[in-house]
């Protein structure tokens, strides 16, 4: 079993004044059972909103994604479709149904999701697009991508009605949707992130950064983040992660990623870890300042954690399924404890302040809290946050203006956190 190198109070030190603190451990991962399961390489895997079953999908020789009982590994139920390549699995946030995306044979190639419903076994609808996420109602389903396909479509599971199609501009390599339902983000080969809007067809935001194909893209648990992973073929190459805000496509960060592609990645479902794969490896990345957490010599085609987030489900490309037990569940990610005080950034970001900063923190528990901001002098210039937040990441963002709505004169600001477990305080520039 994996035993994570935990770092002391010294680590919080480095939060404050900003110097690095680097550790990471390395091993496998804790399993609670692995074994193979299907006959080529496992391409997407889920977990039901019960917790109760996985689900896993593969290739060609396979072409079918099959349901697990999440105790044991237990084989439930078989879905099979026409001899395609599984891309994508997600089931529905009401466990009613199961979308399956497929790699369509022939040429060209084409994408295509299958709606099954869960309860009789049988195919509801068919849309295009081989990579598939439902809406957080499971009411829509957002598929795109697949050979040449370079649309993203927006459909009614209901009755089969497609209500939006947007054009990526490039090859579709993932699909995601906001657990708010606010947004839909596509991935392409043209080394871009595009967040569009659901309700109204627009595209939102481009995100421009990546010097490769992006191929995997996740949404934190409450919509305010999207981390993506690049490699592929471009030159020069890369295989980095970035974070960026939803609400106005900003770059947060950039991890280092993997020694080759990003395979794979997603948020625990306290949104303070990341968690990848590529090169050989499955990596854990703290939200909060993007540090290396853990290190598994593992390599997984697509992760997916349990709703309680102490458990984590995957495939890998040697056909073999299993389920591991999360190990930075329990214990605060700076000491290796039970959480005492929340955990600023080492500052907002971006800082100085330009239009907008977040300032990201984590509560260890449910607690009243008021985020603050003050000038120089102690004064009080605007609140924040005022009021009972859950455990967990959060991600608030101060827009550089007094609570009048005016921009505050260029300086120096103090951004004050207090909890029922403590208060902490981090600087902020302002430029004019």
């Amino acid at each position: 079993m994996l035993t994570p190198t935990f770092r002391t109070g010294r680590h919080l030190l480095a939060l404050l004044f900003g110097f690095a603190v680097a550790a990471a451990a390395q091993g496998s991962p804790d399993l609670i059972w692995s074994f193979e399961g299907h006959a080529q390489s496992v391409r997407g895997v889920a977990f039901s909103p019960d917790g109760q079953f996985v689900v896993s999908g593969a290739g060609y020789a396979d072409s079918r994604a099959i349901a697990w009982a999440a105790t044991d590994g237990a084989r439930l139920h078989s879905y099979d479709h026409t001899p395609h390549d599984v891309q994508s699995v997600d089931v529905s946030p009401a466990g009613s149904h199961l979308a399956v995306g497929y790699i369509v044979t022939g040429y060209p190639p084409g994408g295509e999701t299958a709606v099954w419903d869960l309860e009789t076994g049988e195919i509801v609808h068919t849309f295009g697009g081989c990579h598939a996420a439902f809406s957080p109602g499971g009411v829509y389903v957002a598929s795109g991508g697949g050979g040449a396909l370079r649309y993203v479509y927006l459909s009614r599971i209901s009755d089969g009605i497609q209500l939006q199609s947007w054009y990526h501009g490039s090859y579709v390599l993932d699909v995601a949707y906001a657990p708010d339902g606010n947004t839909v983000a596509s991935a392409g080969t043209d080394n871009t992130v595009k967040l569009w809007d659901p309700k109204t067809g627009d595209l939102l935001h481009t995100l421009s950064g990546h010097m490769d194909d992006v191929n995997t893209i996740a949404f934190s648990p409450d919509a305010t983040l999207l981390a993506s992973g690049a490699g592929g073929w471009d030159e020069p190459g890369e295989s980095t992660i970035k974070l960026w805000r939803v609400s106005d496509g900003e770059l947060l960060d950039t991890w280092p990623g993997h020694s080759d592609r990003v395979e794979c990645l997603a948020f625990t479902p306290d949104g303070g870890h990341v968690i990848s794969s590529g090169g050989g490896t499955i990596q854990a990345w703290r939200v909060l300042d993007g540090e290396l957490m853990l290190t598994y010599d593992e390599q997984a085609t697509d992760i997916a954690f349990s709703p309680s987030g102490d458990r984590f489900f995957y495939g890998t490309p040697f056909r073999i399924v299993a389920m591991a037990n999360w190990e930075l569940a329990s214990a605060d990610v700076a000491t290796g404890e039970p959480a005492a005080s929340p955990l600023m950034l080492q500052g907002p970001r971006p800082n100085p302040l330009t239009s907008q900063s977040t300032l990201t923190f984590a509560l260890p528990s449910a607690s009243p809290v008021a985020l603050t901001v003050h000038d120089a002098a102690g004064r009080r210039v605007r609140t924040l946050l005022q009021g009972d937040l859950s455990a967990g990441a959060h991600h608030p963002a101060w827009d550089g203006r007094d609570r009048r709505g005016i921009r505050v004169a260029p300086g120096v600001y103090f951004v004050r956190l207090q909890t029922n477990q403590g208060s902490e305080t981090t600087r902020l520039a302002v430029l004019q």
